[in-house]
């Protein structure tokens, strides 16, 4: 992984030393810089290739550097070219990206308020027969954590997934809905 981005670090200055050439030389045209234009664009798909979870912050941030220079001299001399995309800086520890796993919420009706906290739900779902192909309505309980006990019997109300409060337990109370 190194090695591509060192050989991207590398091809830009090689790139940028070619434009301050022209630069320096006089008046550059237009003319010129679109000669560099193919090795710019092999340059840019180097970059949106680069895997973003395998790299350092400091290697991510010298490759937005090389991103945004060339978009600056593009804009510079006015060339119409789709600007760089680099995928977001994933890095989370030096060992391994670790991906959030999402919460499920659902959504129910309040079928009893006996329990102190909690708050038992009835879910509906409609799912069709794998053989017959008829629509079927299967129904769930799930107890939920009310801590301020704001819910009454026949209210319907959305929870999402938390930790486990206890063995059967494991949705929070998130807001009513009318």
């Amino acid at each position: 992984m190194e090695n591509g981005i060192e050989e991207i670090l590398k091809e830009h200055e090689a790139l940028c030393s070619r434009v301050f050439h022209l630069q320096n030389t006089g008046n550059p045209q237009t003319k010129d810089i679109e000669l560099i234009i193919p090795k710019v664009k092999e340059l840019f798909g180097m970059l949106e290739a680069v895997n973003t979870k395998q790299i350092t912050a400091q290697q991510y941030n010298g490759l937005l550097n090389v991103m945004s220079e060339w978009n600056a001299i593009f804009s510079y001399f006015n060339i119409k070219m789709v600007p760089c995309r680099l995928r977001p800086f994933l890095w989370n520890s030096p060992k391994v990206a670790v991906k959030r796993i999402p919460r499920q919420c659902i959504e129910g009706i309040v079928v009893s308020t006996k329990m102190q906290k909690t708050v038992v739900i009835e879910v509906e779902r409609t799912k069709k027969h794998p053989k017959y192909g008829k629509t079927v309505q299967y129904t769930k309980k799930y107890k939920i954590h009310d801590p301020l006990e704001e819910c009454s019997v026949g209210d319907r109300v959305l929870a999402h997934e938390t930790r486990h409060f206890s063995k059967t337990k494991y949705f929070r109370f998130y807001r009513k809905l009318y």
